[in-house]
């Protein structure tokens, strides 16, 4: 596994397992086929505040990312116990929780670098991804991400906003 790399390990309660890796340097790659589900189509109830054009993007990058995990879990429901480990760089965590916040975590990964322009603004905090984190740890994440940039910004002579406008 390279360091850029997050491998989410699910074990369900019938022992069956799904693995999905999650690199945070790349975008995931669009598929080549054209034989994509109709709901990956861009202008298949496309984000409203979406810049891409349906003209230049065929597919939703981040519908066309979640192609998978949404296969393996389609037929299986939100509370499901599950097991999940997921390791990254110098850390694994493992825990026995709902298939649902297994997900949660995992799309909150996969949404930053599915190659949608919207949520590759969560690229910083999903770099150093904490697995399974709590509200308070997100809250906290976020804001001092925000503030690292808004310090980041004035050092570079730009204007901070550090009322968090």
């Amino acid at each position: 596994m390279a360091d850029s790399d997050v491998h989410y390990h699910f074990r369900f309660g019938d022992n069956s397992v799904w693995e999905c890796d999650v690199s945070t340097l790349t975008d995931y790659q669009a598929l080549g086929a054209d034989n994509l589900p109709d709901w990956t189509r861009l202008e298949f109830h496309q984000c409203s505040h979406c810049p891409l054009s349906p003209q230049e993007h065929r597919y939703c990058p981040y519908a066309v990312a979640l192609l998978e995990p949404a296969r393996v879990t389609s037929m299986r429901l939100s509370h499901e116990p599950v097991t999940v480990t997921v390791t990254s760089r110098s850390r694994t965590i493992t825990a026995d929780t709902s298939l649902q916040r297994a997900m949660g975590s995992l799309l909150g990964l996969i949404g930053p670098f599915s190659g949608c322009p919207i949520t590759r603004i969560l690229r910083p905090m999903a770099r150093f991804h904490l697995p399974l984190s709590s509200p308070d740890e997100t809250l906290f994440r976020a804001f001092g991400t925000y503030l690292l940039g808004q310090y980041l910004r004035q050092r570079q002579g730009l204007e901070a906003d550090w009322q968090m406008t």
